[in-house]
């Protein structure tokens, strides 16, 4: 917040994408999604960035369609330049707004191309080490809770516990942490 009364308006374009993304982190997805949208980007790279923190604001204001719609921009771009953060987070967060709109299969398929991306991005640089593969974990395990492949979401959830989530992500690790003892009829968390 006091960022925010230092600078209101930011003029560039930096200060315009921080602000935005502060918002975004914050849950003022309404607030982060205009000023996302009105961002002039200076390279395919932040323009990819831009179009998929678009997708996420739509996603958690509920118009998956609007999210869908500048996740697979944001893939396309990410694809043009060889983005390699760019496609893995694509395929996730498709993956993901598929599996909200009840396509498991296709939600399936999808995340299945982003572990299949991930370990070909790992065969041509073994130093790969993408900082969105809990989110990747995260939602492989919602897909399998909902599935009921208890066994794979526990282990997809240890590994999304590794990498120190915060935030969303963080918190979607517990509830989804709950999610499963319950599915297991663990009431004594």
């Amino acid at each position: 917040e006091e960022y925010f009364r230092k600078d209101p308006n930011p003029s560039n374009s930096i200060g315009q994408y921080v602000r935005a993304f502060l918002l975004l982190n914050l849950g003022r997805f309404r607030e982060a999604a205009a000023l996302f949208a009105t961002a002039k980007p200076t390279n395919q790279n932040s323009a990819a960035a831009v179009l998929n923190n678009l997708a996420l604001c739509w996603e958690h204001l509920g118009d998956l369609g609007r999210a869908k719609e500048f996740q697979l921009k944001a893939q396309k771009v990410g694809e043009m330049n060889g983005a390699a953060q760019i496609q893995i987070i694509s395929l996730i967060n498709l993956g993901t707004f598929e599996r909200k709109q009840g396509n498991f299969t296709e939600a399936s398929r999808l995340l299945a191309s982003a572990e299949n991306l991930v370990s070909e991005f790992r065969r041509q640089d073994k130093s790969f080490r993408p900082p969105l593969i809990s989110a990747l974990n995260l939602d492989l395990a919602q897909l399998q809770i909902d599935f009921g492949w208890y066994r794979k979401a526990a282990d997809n959830l240890r590994a999304a516990a590794r990498s120190k989530a915060f935030g969303l992500e963080g918190g979607q690790i517990l509830i989804n942490r709950c999610n499963l003892h319950l599915c297991y009829g663990d009431m004594d968390m």
